[in-house]
């Protein structure tokens, strides 16, 4: 059989499987219609049609006509049908939003009621504010020297001087926390920062004056040393999030979480060891995979170990006797915030407890 013969058959064999890869499958019992309420997502909808809730955007049927064809609101009422075999969710009737504006309210802006993709108020405080910077970044930014009070721990309504001049506008206090290591390279990831408060530039300075700032809000109280970083633009993002099936050239690794969770779950948040360099981006859905464990037999007994339960003496000659069990599927996540080396997601779904270098791989 010619080579060209043969390339043939094998994409005629594969292709089936690419088609399935991202092939809407509906769930046993879904409604045919649904009322959009307060308090939903996105993907909490999509979870009531979809095995793949990831797989919205190929679900809803976005009527180019419309101004806001990816946004939903409370009260509209959805309608699932079938179009060349394939399942679209419609908007049966596009509901009249009729906002009531008395002189002293202020006007409510059009889709600022829209559901969002996934419960923002689980992200909120990561889309507000830094939560990860490069050591670069940080020997730069601007230190808290004190003020003419002689404080030396600062509150809401306290004055403070910077190291340096300033722009003007707000800046947020952060306090260097943890060192994001990869656990494979050893590779400096970037530095926790622990969002202190925000203040708001009165004197922007000069070269030889330091820039004077008010403090607006705070969590806790700022220090003296304490980093000056600009309020994140970037972090001005909408509420609907693309989910994406992108592809990661090799798999990654949950590095870090929120050091409050006992168990990680279920709309926790954590840091995996992919970034922009990598070409990840906000609304990108990967798969959690439990570690398949190292079994060891012993030819003498007929019995089994775990490699990571046995001294390293049996270890160097356990040679041909290891067994590599599969890795397990244990959870969905979808990343919201990215930086260079390192990104930020929010666990959509776990069949079991997600630990620490789990891995990070593809859907």
């Amino acid at each position: 059989m010619s080579i060209k013969r043969r390339l043939i058959f094998a994409l005629a064999a594969i292709l089936p499987f690419l088609a399935h890869a991202d092939s809407l499958n509906l769930k046993n019992q879904y409604p045919t219609e649904y009322i959009v309420k307060e308090g939903d997502t996105l993907w909490d909808i999509s979870s009531k049609y979809l095995q793949s809730p990831w797989l919205w955007p190929q679900l809803w049927d976005a009527n180019p006509a419309l101004d806001d064809p990816h946004l939903i609101y409370p009260g509209d009422k959805l309608q699932l049908i079938f179009v060349d075999g394939q399942p679209r969710l419609v908007r049966n009737h596009i509901r009249k939003r009729i906002l009531k504006v008395s002189p002293k309210a202020r006007p409510e802006l059009k889709g600022s009621r829209a559901i969002p993709t996934i419960p923002l108020k689980l992200i909120n405080s990561f889309l507000s504010r830094d939560y990860v910077a490069g050591d670069d970044k940080l020997k730069r930014a601007p230190v808290i020297l004190g003020n003419n009070d002689g404080n030396t721990t600062f509150i809401v309504g306290h004055s403070i001087f910077a190291s340096s001049s300033l722009k003007p506008g707000q800046y947020g206090i952060y306090r260097r926390g943890r060192t994001y290591i990869d656990p494979v390279t050893n590779e400096n990831l970037g530095n926790e920062v622990e969002f202190i408060a925000i203040a708001r530039v009165v004197n922007t300075g000069t070269e030889t004056i330091p820039a004077k700032l008010l403090i607006l809000k705070s969590t806790k109280e700022a220090r003296k040393g304490d980093r000056l970083l600009p309020m994140p633009e970037q972090d001005r993002l909408p509420v609907y999030f693309q989910p994406r099936n992108f592809q990661l050239a090799s798999d990654g690794l949950i590095v870090a979480a929120d050091e409050k969770y006992s168990a990680i779950g279920k709309n926790d948040v954590v840091i995996i060891n992919r970034g922009w360099r990598d070409n990840v981006g906000a609304g990108d859905v990967f798969a959690v995979l439990k570690r398949g464990k190292t079994i060891i037999r012993h030819e003498q007994d007929l019995d089994f170990d775990y490699s990571d339960q046995i001294n390293q003496y049996d270890k160097l000659f356990s040679g041909k006797n290891e067994l590599q069990l599969p890795d397990e599927r244990v959870g969905e996540m979808m990343v919201f915030k990215v930086y260079d080396k390192v990104s930020l997601a929010l666990i959509t779904h776990s069949s079991q407890v997600i630990k620490l270098n789990d891995k990070v791989s593809n859907l």
